[in-house]
């Protein structure tokens, strides 16, 4: 894709540190596989310090946790 997708900073941090993944540009979310399965959405419409409120984030980056091992 020739647009970055802006996510979470909790988010990218996580999946920078699973390193396989891949993200793809839905509707009106991002959809995030790690290992080549899907594990969860995330918004597009991020702030521009890369926070969000409320406890979706958090569940995703329980998600990629759990995908990881």
């Amino acid at each position: 894709m020739s647009k970055q997708l802006k996510l979470p900073k909790l988010v990218r941090k996580e999946l920078e540190a699973v390193g396989n993944y891949r993200l793809r540009r839905g509707k009106r979310h991002i959809h995030i596989y790690v290992k080549d399965r899907f594990i969860g959405i995330a918004p597009h419409c991020v702030s521009g310090d890369g926070q969000t409120s409320g406890y979706a984030i958090g569940n995703v980056v329980a998600q990629i946790r759990r995908a990881a091992l």
